[in-house]
């Protein structure tokens, strides 16, 4: 890997992000076709179809893990990605709470 390739894809993949669900705060709120997509969209990700992946995601990433083909640092990644995944609406809640 060359040097701040590493940077680059932290900055991409911010970006990504970004752009991908900045237009998801504000779709959400009229009854717009693009609004029940990103409702399926997020019913699948905290259903049990983003559970099955979580699981499968935990359980892969560990065991390249234990076999040493991967960093432990990558699991732990992987951990507190799918912890913010599940835990965003209570954060959501709790900070519209605070406001309302």
């Amino acid at each position: 890997m060359q040097f701040g390739s590493t940077k680059k894809l932290f900055h991409f993949t911010y970006l990504s992000t970004l752009l991908i669900f900045s237009p998801l705060c504000w779709a959400l709120g009229g009854d717009t076709p693009v609004n029940q997509g990103f409702h399926y969209l997020i019913d699948a990700m905290l259903g049990t179809t983003g559970l099955s992946i979580a699981t499968l995601a935990v359980m892969g990433v560990g065991l390249l893990c234990a076999a040493h083909y991967m960093e432990w640092k990558y699991f732990f990644y992987t951990l507190s990605g799918i912890s913010m995944i599940f835990g965003a609406p209570a954060i959501v809640l709790a900070i519209r709470s605070l406001f309302s």
